[in-house]
């Protein structure tokens, strides 16, 4: 039972820290252009997952379903810098 719920723990954690994977550049971006635009986007989407989190609120929270904040957030960067996004 215990080894379980550490299992079933250690997965949701897991899940909260993946990026999407499919990212394609739509404008012909270069590899340095790609790795400075990820590396961008990566620090806005903490930004603002850590300005509308309700966990820094005091909220109680439940496990979302579906893609976090940050995955959202890092996806509509990159889309707003010409990536294509799956």
């Amino acid at each position: 039972m215990r080894g379980a719920r550490l299992a079933v723990g250690l997965t949701l954690v897991l899940a909260g820290c993946a990026t999407p994977s499919a990212v394609s550049p739509a404008r012909g971006q270069s590899p340095e252009q790609q790795a400075s635009d990820r590396s961008a986007c990566e620090a806005e989407a903490r930004e603002e997952v850590a300005r509308t989190d309700p966990r820094r609120r005091g909220a109680y929270v439940l496990i979302p379903l579906g893609p976090s904040p940050f995955d959202r957030a890092y996806a509509a960067c990159l889309e707003r810098r010409g990536y294509v996004v799956r």
